[in-house]
């Protein structure tokens, strides 16, 4: 046993010890046990760690788990059973701990509906966005690796942190009203009681039933839809057959149709928005063929993607088979498709391969960039490939700062023991993942690395590593591979890359040289220079530049902020437009600008776009430069919007606004 095998084991052992005095309490549809074989445990069984959750994963695991559930709008909750079926781990297993919150737990029985006791415990770091530990007493002692069920009749809160619910008003057709979930990371335990971890991978199934002018989709396929002869409603049936981790649990519901726009390719989204929506998404299957012949043959069958309503807070979520997009991606012009070019990455490294808990995250999102830009390469070229890396930098470093150099958040293994994940979350396990990956090719060779991620998405899939794994795996391949492993080897810094707060210990600039930043850079700095009584020459330049160049030329105005007037940003209006731009991602970084060098007049336009979309990459920046010039004024748009914005935005904006 290697010594990072023992080092695995002692840390398993101790998670057990702290939560082994844990946990216990929720509708009741009929759940139907699953009947179908599963697939086994073994006596080899690795050791898992995911301080996140309060499950006890090394004594029994969740095979499968289907949920029965009746969605009520008006009241804003599900209601229904959760049976689960799970394997023990351990000789004489007496419980089975799972992760809750807000959960009103009513009944647990076995297949025999013999009533089993639970009870719930607080759990013991004190931040209740954690949630609690559902505490289940055994009647019977399960037999060693077979599975068992347990049925869980329960109902969630109106206030579970997963779950958007919108009225007919908030939607883009105001017909009906709509639901849309987002389960990372540790929120599909206010939508069931699960083992919420990234650490287990479970199928599951689904019985979801809702008002008959509703339609449902779901990250698995559909399977069967009937109607209730004796009510109003409806009831989907789907299933998954893949292993996925909880936070891959994903539901929509409300308005949406679905059109196929490629041999393996869907948009989904409202009647109205559909034919726009498809047209820019047109080259989704193109997306796919380069990313498959990349890295290896997808798997998941069709790729769908739903394009929700704007309070949706992230750009993109890679649910298998229900990619969620936010509305903001739909530039006009395809501009903002790399979000959907990284979600199919995702389909590797994320819900192929996983990282293991929350600690690990640049496992699933610095593969994935990776695979982005090498998509972006491919399909677009050197340029855009090295200045959206360079786009990429330069969030890494604002991000790095607002941590601070020395903060464990600004590393690739955040100190996550007592905190919420989301804390944590930023373009660090993005960026400074995807330039690890970069600096690792450097020393392998394009080639050589192409055929590295084919052997490492083989090794693992359908698990779960931590980096220990990977890095292993990595220094086995290249010693069987390269002749010169041991000068490859001796150059990487694992501790450093890894561990360290900050930046990243090689200077990076030299892997992303280009041909076209010098003109924007150029362009930038005559603006400067004129402030604001000089149009340049070069004006019309401008208008060549993609998305990303146009990014980076904002960001040379917000480097020298000291030296931006609001007399320059009216003449840069006035020659390109920019307070009626389109693009989420150009607009942002001019509101932003416009914030921080406190030019008033368009404070209501700021306003107004805050009040578009509830994209967290785009709001919180702007609601942090904001607070620094005008906290009154911050806190006031902020109260007007909050019930547009999701919950787990909601949070995250209070605590950067430093409001209750």
């Amino acid at each position: 046993m290697t010594f990072k095998s023992q080092l695995f084991l002692i840390l398993a052992s101790l998670m057990l010890i702290l939560f082994y005095f844990h946990y216990s309490s929720s509708v009741s549809p009929s759940s139907q046990p699953f009947l179908t074989p599963v697939p086994s445990i073994t006596s080899q069984v690795d050791p898992l760690y995911d301080i996140s959750s309060l499950a006890n994963i090394n004594e029994v695991r969740t095979l499968h788990y289907h949920l029965a559930l009746k969605v009520d709008f008006e009241s804003q909750i599900f209601s229904g059973v959760n049976t689960l079926t799970l394997s023990s781990l351990i000789p004489n297993l007496t419980e089975v701990h799972l992760d809750v919150r807000n959960l009103s737990i009513l009944e647990i029985y076995d297949d025999n509906h013999n009533k089993i006791p639970f009870r719930i415990e607080d759990n013991p770091f004190g931040d209740e966005s954690i949630g609690d530990q559902l505490r289940i007493l055994l009647l019977q002692t399960p037999q060693l690796f077979s599975p068992f069920n347990i049925h869980i009749s329960y109902k969630t809160s109106p206030t579970a942190t997963a779950l958007n619910w919108l009225t007919p008003e908030q939607t883009s057709s105001k017909t009906q009203p709509y639901l849309f979930s987002q389960c990372e990371s540790i929120h599909c335990r206010t939508v069931a009681p699960l083992q919420d971890t990234p650490a287990i991978k479970s199928t599951y199934s689904a019985n979801i039933t809702v008002p008959r002018n509703i339609t449902v989709f779901m990250s698995a396929n559909q399977t069967n839809q009937y109607e209730s002869p004796e009510s109003e409603n409806v009831t989907f049936e789907f299933r998954c057959d893949i292993p996925i981790p909880s936070y891959l649990l994903a539901i929509v519901a409300g308005n949406v149709t679905q059109q196929q726009i490629g041999p393996r390719t869907f948009v989904i989204t409202e009647p109205n928005d559909l034919p726009a929506f498809s047209k820019e998404l047109e080259d989704l299957e193109t997306y796919l063929i380069t990313l498959e012949t990349y890295i290896t043959p997808y798997q998941w069958g069709y790729y769908k993607i739903v394009i929700l309503p704007p309070s949706f807070p992230y750009g993109g979520m890679e649910n298998p088979l229900l990619t969620f997009a936010s509305p903001s991606i739909i530039a006009g012009d395809k501009s903002g498709v790399f979000v959907a070019i990284h979600e199919i990455g995702h389909s590797w490294t994320g819900n192929w391969v996983t990282c293991q808990n929350w600690e690990n995250f640049w496992l699933n999102e610095g593969f994935t960039v990776f695979l982005e830009r090498k998509a972006c390469l491919r399909l677009f070229g050197w340029n855009y490939y090295a200045i959206y890396s360079i786009v990429g930098n330069n969030t890494l470093t604002d991000d790095m700062k607002t941590y601070g150099y020395n903060d464990s958040y600004s590393s690739l293994h955040p100190a996550l023991q007592g905190q919420n994940p989301d804390d944590a979350f930023s373009d660090v396990p993005y960026e400074k993942g995807f330039q690890f990956l970069v600096y690792l090719q450097s020393l392998v060779g394009e080639a050589g690395f192409e055929d590295f991620l084919r052997a490492y998405v083989t090794r693992f899939a359908k698990q779960s590593p931590v980096y220990e794994e990977m890095a292993e795996f990595f220094t086995g391949f290249i010693k069987d591979n390269l002749a010169n492993a041991s000068s490859i080897l001796e150059k990487v810094d694992w501790n450093t890359w890894i561990w360290q707060p900050g930046p990243p210990p090689v200077d990076m600039s030299v892997f992303f040289k280009n041909t076209v930043l010098g003109d924007a850079e150029t362009l930038a700095q005559d603006f400067i220079t004129g402030q604001g009584d000089v149009i340049p020459d070069n004006k019309e330049i401008y208008g060549t530049f993609d998305m990303n160049l146009k990014l980076l030329f904002w960001q040379y105005f917000v480097d020298r902020v000291d030296n931006v007037s609001v007399k320059l940003l009216d003449l840069m209006d006035s020659l390109y437009g920019m307070n009626n731009n389109t693009n989420y991602e150009v607009a942002f970084a001019w509101w932003k600008l416009n914030v921080m060098v406190d030019n008033q007049k368009v404070f209501n336009l700021v306003d107004i776009f805050l009040g578009k979309t509830g994209r967290m990459k785009f709001v919180r920046p702007l609601y942090v430069a904001l607070n620094a010039k005008h906290h009154d004024l911050a806190v006031q748009i902020f109260s007007k919007y909050e019930a547009f914005y999701h919950p787990i935005a909601v949070r995250l904006i209070k605590q950067d606004l430093n409001i209750q």
